[in-house]
């Protein structure tokens, strides 16, 4: 018997041990893959940038512990912080498996912080009379980080400026000392606000006539100074029992099915902003002037239009907001000049509406200064024609360019250096639409101008002699939110000075070449 609890006493050990070791061979597995990812060009022996941590080895949480301030650990980050001598760091990763802690301890060298020169960068508000110049201290490699835009009482901020042609990149590194300045743009307009709440029927209502009758009333001037036009309409009803507004009759003429409404033809000062009340006062749940009425919510439409296109076809939800009433707005709106506006109910329908409300859209405030330029002078070196879209840096501005050379060096004195003067320069842009593998050449901003009233460009087909590509196409693309304008512009042999209206907000200006070559210069945009 004793030989026998004698084996059993080893057979269990023997598993015991078999176990333990199993266990401890599959935690060492996952405490192995613990790892240190470094930044740049570093590693555990030269560590100047902040460090990747673990969180995870498989599905174990890793606990990070450092030993000294240069490395503190925020999450999965070591931050480090250099200071004027090298610090050795001991990085610790804490893991639990099988309810036993496991631990890999990593050694760094934190590198001592370089001395790098500092630079002073100026900023010259450009109050006018009443100049303001702020400066700030910035080493060098790094950039200006997040500056304020300033105001000015009157004007809007365009951006900083290096020189009247040269726009600043706050992202660009600094490599020496800068003065800036603001650029401004006047703002003179003014936004207005028309409210037409047709108080004055009162007295229409008053004269003796039959005011519930749906008729077409001769055209009159309302208290917001516009000529309105109704068609099919009954005064009698307010959105409530005692009030004035309009209600419209979907109804034909005998020659088929109509609508009712309200027409504004000659509305100065553009429109922006449109809201009005409007409620359905013949719904199944009306409570005023009868119960209960045949207009569904479902079937009924409110159209409103400016310029003859539909803007805005509303529906009411349900019944209860039909009877209750619904505040129409259109927040969208991005019409310049004179215009007309209508609200009108679909056939078969009745619709009351009240107190409405829009805002003007004045014409922008353009400058005759540009806010930026390309003369292809400096900050643009392209020596070779490219085959694809690539990204280059024009004096602060990304472009997207493709089959565009800009070589002083390659200056033809039969095509291209008549046009060269003080006031030209010495350098010209050539976009070679014809290339041996392409045949499109490309010149666009990468980031949207927030607005652009104008472009003025110098161009001239390429060539000389008996070398024109007069059957080249070469077009400008006015590319924005509400859609893209193509201007095809017809060049000659020589050089002349072209003019194109955008006035568009948030714009790409694409130049585009096909079938040949052009010289392109002193391209310009106006605010």
């Amino acid at each position: 018997m004793k030989k026998i609890y004698l084996l059993i006493t080893i057979i269990l050990t023997l598993f015991l041990i078999t176990g333990c070791k199993k266990v401890e061979d599959h935690a060492q597995k996952y405490v192995e893959q613990i790892q240190i990812t470094y930044n740049g060009n570093d590693s555990s022996s030269s560590v100047t940038n902040n460090i990747n941590l673990m969180l995870k080895t498989g599905s174990y949480d890793i606990n990070w512990v450092s030993d000294n301030d240069a490395v503190s650990i925020d999450k999965n980050i070591g931050i480090v912080k250099r200071i004027d001598t090298n610090v050795n760091v001991k990085l610790t990763a804490y893991v639990t498996i099988s309810e036993k802690e496991y631990n890999k301890e990593f050694n760094l060298i934190v590198i001592k912080k370089e001395n790098k020169l500092e630079y002073k960068i100026n900023f010259n508000y450009n109050y006018g009379d009443n100049p303001e110049i702020k400066e700030i201290i910035v080493q060098e490699g790094n950039t200006i980080g997040s500056i304020t835009n300033p105001t000015r009482e009157g004007y809007k901020f365009v951006g900083w400026m290096i020189s009247e042609s040269e726009a600043f990149d706050t992202n660009q590194i600094i490599d020496g000392d800068l003065n800036l300045f603001a650029r401004w743009i006047e703002e003179k307009e003014e936004i207005e606000i028309f409210v037409e709440d047709f108080e004055f029927l009162e007295a229409m209502k008053n004269s003796g006539n039959n005011s519930s009758e749906y008729m077409d009333y001769e055209p009159f001037i309302g208290n917001s100074g516009v000529e309105w036009e109704l068609v099919k309409t009954r005064i009698d009803l307010g959105l409530k029992a005692g009030g004035n507004a309009l209600t419209f009759a979907g109804r034909g003429n005998g020659d088929g099915p109509g609508v009712g409404g309200i027409y504004g033809r000659e509305i100065e000062k553009g429109i922006s902003y449109l809201e009005f009340d409007a409620r359905l006062p013949f719904s199944p749940k009306s409570k005023y002037p009868q119960v209960p009425g045949g207009d569904k919510p479902a079937n009924v439409h409110v159209i409103v239009k400016i310029n003859n296109e539909v803007v805005k076809d509303f529906q009411f939800k349900d019944d209860n907001e039909a009877d209750k009433g619904k505040k129409i707005i259109i927040d969208n709106l991005n019409v310049k000049g004179t215009y007309s506006m209508s609200i009108e109910v679909s056939s078969g329908h009745r619709l009351t509406i009240d107190n409405i409300l829009w805002k003007s859209n004045p014409e922008k405030n353009n400058s005759d200064v540009p806010f930026y330029s390309i003369d292809f002078e400096t900050g643009i070196d392209i020596k070779e024609f490219d085959t694809e879209e690539v990204e280059y840096d024009f004096n602060g501005i990304k472009y997207i360019v493709q089959e565009l050379r800009v070589k002083p060096e390659d200056i033809h004195n039969e095509k291209e250096l008549a046009y060269m003067n003080e006031s030209n320069g010495n350098v010209v842009g050539r976009l070679r639409g014809k290339g041996q593998t392409t045949y499109t050449a490309v010149l666009y901003n990468v980031n949207a101008f927030e607005y652009v009233s104008k472009i003025t460009f110098d161009a001239r087909l390429f060539g000389s002699g008996e070398y024109f590509d007069h059957d080249l196409n070469f077009v400008v693309k006015i590319i924005a939110a509400d859609g893209e304008i193509i201007e095809k512009i017809e060049l000659t042999e020589k050089f002349k000075n072209y003019e194109i209206l955008v006035d568009k907000d948030n714009v790409i200006i694409k130049f585009e070449v096909i079938g040949g070559t052009i010289n392109l210069d002193n391209i310009k945009y106006y605010g």
